[in-house]
């Protein structure tokens, strides 16, 4: 919208004095205007914590101690509030709506929209990942889209398809990551697990 107003102006501007013997300089104005929307959008952007979430879920992913807790999440963790019931309520909604409704399926899935679909926080979240299953959120997801593509092997109706449309089927969204994963996973690469099973 600020593009379009600032070109708006831009045109007008050439036009009235195509047409106008007086010479109207809106340089400034233009220049002004076009601070104005560059200073606009990193504002809101830094308003808008979901634009940095991949940085902070690529944190997440770093190794984790051997309990599977970092010491700074203990740290935090403890002041969380969510007792053992509610944390055990939650990971049981997590798994129905994992075998439910797949979510994994979707390649662009964010730590934040999953939490969204419990009605729980990100911190939450995060905090039944790591005490109760010891994992983050990407092993976490990464592990079900796995299940799923050996599942998809194994399916009649996906064996004409090739290694990487069962893959993107099933929440990848690059070879080399479903490649790395999927060994990660299985202590195999997809093509030898798939000869296995022939």
């Amino acid at each position: 919208m600020g593009l379009i107003v600032i070109w708006g102006v831009v045109v007008i501007s050439y036009v009235i004095n195509a047409f106008s013997e007086k010479n109207i300089k809106m340089d400034y104005l233009i220049y002004s205007a076009a601070s104005i929307l560059i200073y606009s959008i990193g504002y809101l952007s830094l308003r808008q914590p979901q634009i940095f979430e991949r940085v902070i879920q690529k944190q997440d992913a770093e190794p984790v101690p051997e309990s599977g807790i970092k010491t700074g999440e203990r740290t935090s963790y403890q002041k969380s509030g969510l007792t053992d019931t509610e944390a055990q309520n939650h990971l049981n909604n997590l798994l129905q709506l994992m075998e439910k409704d797949k979510p994994y399926l979707n390649s662009d899935l964010t730590l934040r929209e999953l939490a969204e679909k419990l009605s729980m926080s990100t911190h939450n979240l995060s905090e039944i990942l790591n005490t109760k299953l010891n994992q983050n959120f990407y092993d976490f997801i990464n592990r079900y889209r796995v299940e799923e593509v050996k599942r998809r092997m194994t399916d009649k109706e996906s064996e004409n398809f090739s290694l990487m449309a069962i893959a993107f089927d099933s929440g990848f969204n690059s070879k080399s990551a479903f490649n790395t994963i999927f060994k990660k996973h299985t202590g195999t690469t997809p093509s030898q697990h798939r000869k296995h099973l022939t």
